[in-house]
């Protein structure tokens, strides 16, 4: 009987074991987890402070790039309103001319005219007759 009630105690002996070990590694786990917790909660500060300062940084730069955009945008519409005004001119000029020249020499004009049609359509004539040979 001495060997059964042997066997019991080694058990409780074995479970007090493991019960200590098991504790011993909570308690080691649990150190290392809330030590991870504080190095990952001041990595995230840190981080925090960083992406403050880089949206900080981030909005002068995009101030700064908006505001040449702009002065790029301006400049162009300025020199698009001078082409525009320029071309303007030149052909109210052109369409003034023209009108003098017509007043001035209505049958010289009309002959042109005339001409100037009768070539256009010959030569529009021959391009289409070869297109459907």
């Amino acid at each position: 009987m001495r060997s059964d009630s042997k066997e019991p105690n080694d058990i409780i002996d074995l479970a007090a074991e493991a019960r200590a070990l098991l504790e011993a590694t909570a308690n080691v786990t649990g150190q290392k987890v809330e030590s991870a917790r504080k190095r990952l909660e001041l990595a995230f500060e840190r981080g925090k402070a960083n992406d403050e300062d880089l949206s900080d940084e981030s909005a002068g730069v995009l101030a700064e790039k908006a505001q040449k955009l702009r002065d790029v945008l301006a400049d162009t519409v300025n020199r698009g309103k001078e082409i525009y005004d320029k071309v303007h001119d030149d052909v109210v000029h052109g369409a003034k001319a023209t009108d003098d020249a017509v007043r001035l020499n209505p049958y010289k004009t009309l002959g042109i005219a005339l001409g100037v049609g009768a070539i256009l359509g010959f030569v529009l004539s021959r391009c289409h007759s070869c297109k459907g040979k």
